[in-house]
């Protein structure tokens, strides 16, 4: 199980995530992402200013979730 912290107080088991789509904030160059875990079932990240530092966060939250088996927070 591999649990990451999307927002302040916010959690998303990402084996359960099916799709993720990179959201762009309107009027700006902000965006964020959303997680599904169903059809009608999703949770949305904090805003990034940019796509490279949303990009760049994920990859670092899941790394940080998968080395070590770790549980990042309960």
């Amino acid at each position: 199980m591999k649990i990451i912290e999307v927002d302040a107080g916010r959690f998303v088991n990402i084996d359960n995530v099916f799709k993720m789509d990179l959201i762009k904030v309107e009027k700006s160059d902000a965006c964020y992402w959303r997680f599904y875990c169903s059809d009608d079932c999703y949770s949305i990240s904090k805003e990034f200013e940019n796509n490279a530092t949303a990009r760049e966060w994920l990859f670092m939250q899941i790394m940080r979730a998968s080395g070590g088996n770790e549980v990042i927070e309960l």
